[in-house]
Formats: C-alpha cells, structure tokens, sequence
C-alpha cells in the first residue's frame, strides 16, 4: 500500500510515523492476502457480466472498498485520478466470502 511501513517510494512524504504503520502491518497483509484470493474469483465473475476484453483488478484498497459495503456501509471514496478510479471499479461485480470478512474483523482488531 502507499502507507505501509515497506514502502520505498512514499518512505519520505507519509504522514504517519513507522510505529503507527507498524501497528497495521497485520491488517495491511491481510487485505494482500485477500486481493490475491480474490482476484480468479472477481475476474470471472466480471467476464461473465461484461465482454471478454474488459478485466477488473483487485487491489488491497478495492477489498477494503468491499468490508466497508459487507459491514453495510457506503464507502466514500475520493477519485482523483485513473489509478484510483480503477480500485473504485475493482471493488464491484464481486462479493468477499464469510471466512474473508472474518479475516479481516479479525486484522482490525489487532
């Protein structure tokens, strides 16, 4: 993510401090770990719906798009730019399943 304490190229402009990123390091991995699951499930199911030449992406900012809508939220999103329109678009045309949303509650807690 652009705010984890690994990251390289933001490593001089975060606005958060290595403890405070250190602390989300769980949660971070998590929402990895579940776009990398995600993503078989979520590019089929969008073939299905749309023609074959459009592909969706899911990243670790489109799976927490998608936790805020399981916990019956509406997520407020901020597009400023191509990149971020497609993590916005990623979050659709595709569900996280129970043991993933369990996941994460757990991740957060930590």
């Amino acid at each position: 993510g652009r705010w984890t304490s690994d990251d390289p190229i933001h490593k001089k402009t975060r606005p958060f401090s290595l403890k405070t990123l250190d602390k989300y390091e769980l949660l971070h991995s998590t929402l990895y770990r579940i776009a990398n699951l995600a993503q078989g499930r979520a590019s089929s199911e969008f073939s299905r719906k749309q023609s074959k030449d459009t592909t969706t992406e899911v990243t670790a900012a489109s799976v927490a798009l998608n936790y805020v809508i399981a916990k019956g939220g509406v997520p407020l999103v901020d597009v400023y730019n191509e990149e971020t329109a497609a993590e916005v678009i990623g979050c659709l045309g595709w569900k996280l399943e129970e043991d993933e949303i369990e996941m994460l509650d757990l991740a957060s807690e930590g």
